[in-house]
């Protein structure tokens, strides 16, 4: 079974070394990148920039990454790729092994090597014109039945290695690198058309969003499209999600209001507005799919910073609180949860009613015209009334 690996960035240059162990990971820095003036710790917060070996205990039987090591487990891919992942390679794939699959594409600018050797890495892309038609057969049925068409096993291991649960892939359209979403058998709504519609709403009240777009191929069966934005001019771009940062296993355990505390220590709270009216959006919209990994910082032009918001999705996961605590009264969207940690966002209780104010007035007016503008059906608006400022009015 696979121990360890060395762990590079995407400079090719030699971070340190993972280790597995009976019961958990070990991780250590290299000597030589602790020497380096321009080294940049892993994890500002957990994982500092000395020589020591840091420990956490693996997270399931799956041996998962856990606690402060969970930033190579923003590395791993999500349910869609360890299945694409799995059937190719006919057997059920260790952590370890999956960390080395489709390593050109993942998210964040870690790359794994067995050898103290930075790998070869494929740049294969998908690029226009897409073949969505087919691609959308081969996906159902690998749905259906677990079984990868010949002809696109390697097309669909491009996305493989991102997070979530839904069929995906990486495409690269007007030379921009985007992640597609792909409808799948078990919606009985139309995803891309909610999803596109929620971050331009999110956008038409300021919040800082992932580009998006949807293209449609036939009848419920549009494709949704997000910019990557964790690639720069000069190459992909560290990411750290919430549950990196506040190293918790647990969705019940992280807390907007701690994440922005967290933030605040890294760079002086200048996302610390922004953090709040995401979470206040998020219950104005039904959002229960805004978990740990939903939310994360890029570092870019020497600092960290909170990323463009994504995977917002109005009414996701049917339930109308959210999936990580907003304030005293836990994953509760109302108004008097939402407002009583307001402190820690720099907020006073008038600048946070404000804000509440603000958005649900601006949503209320608006959102049915933002969704329609931006090709959401009519029928799939009036699906989502349910979800928006049910408890706003």
């Amino acid at each position: 079974m696979l121990a360890k690996l060395y762990v590079y960035n995407a400079q090719k240059i030699l971070i340190g070394k993972v280790e597995r162990k009976p019961d958990g990971y070990a991780f250590r820095y290299a000597k030589s990148y602790l020497d380096r003036s321009d080294a940049l710790s892993l994890n500002p917060i957990h994982l500092p920039l000395i020589d020591k070996v840091f420990f956490s205990k693996f997270l399931d039987r799956d041996e998962n990454f856990s606690g402060i090591l969970s930033v190579f487990g923003d590395a791993l891919p999500g349910g869609w790729g360890k299945a694409v992942l799995n059937a190719q390679a006919r057997r059920k794939l260790t952590t370890l092994e999956f960390l080395l699959e489709n390593q050109q594409d993942r998210v964040g600018y870690l790359v794994f090597s067995q050898f103290m050797k930075f790998p070869n890495i494929e740049h294969s892309k998908i690029r226009e014109p897409f073949q969505w038609e087919e691609i959308l057969m081969a996906k159902e049925q690998f749905e259906r039945n677990n079984q990868m068409n010949p002809l696109f096993s390697e097309l669909f291991k491009q996305g493989a290695s991102q997070g979530g649960a839904r069929p995906k892939l990486s495409v690269v359209k007007d030379d921009q690198l985007y992640l597609a979403k792909l409808p799948s058998i078990q919606d009985y709504e139309n995803k891309a058309q909610i999803e596109h519609g929620t971050l331009a709403l999110a956008k038409s009240i300021g919040i800082h969003v992932a580009e998006s777009l949807i293209m449609p191929v036939g009848i419920n069966q549009d494709i949704f499209l997000t910019k990557r934005f964790d690639y720069s001019g000069i190459g992909k771009l560290p990411f750290l999600s919430m549950k990196s940062i506040l190293a918790v296993d647990h969705n019940n355990d992280a807390s907007y209001g701690n994440f922005a505390l967290e933030i605040k220590r890294l760079n002086g709270g200048k996302d610390s507005v922004e953090i709040y009216r995401r979470m206040v959006f998020n219950a104005m919209v039904s959002n229960h799919d805004d978990h740990y990994l939903n939310h994360g910082l890029i570092w870019k032009e020497g600092e960290w910073r909170l990323s463009p918001a994504y995977d917002v999705v109005a009414g996701e996961g049917f339930r109308r609180t959210l999936a990580i605590n907003a304030g005293l009264k836990g994953t509760s969207p109302c108004r008097d949860n939402l407002l009583s940690e307001a402190n820690k966002f720099s907020l006073s209780m008038s600048e946070a009613k404000d804000i509440i104010d603000e958005m649900a007035l601006s949503i209320h007016n608006n959102w049915q015209n933002v969704f329609k503008e931006n090709q959401v059906d009519d029928d799939v608006v009036q699906s989502i009334k349910w979800a928006i400022l049910h408890d706003f009015s």
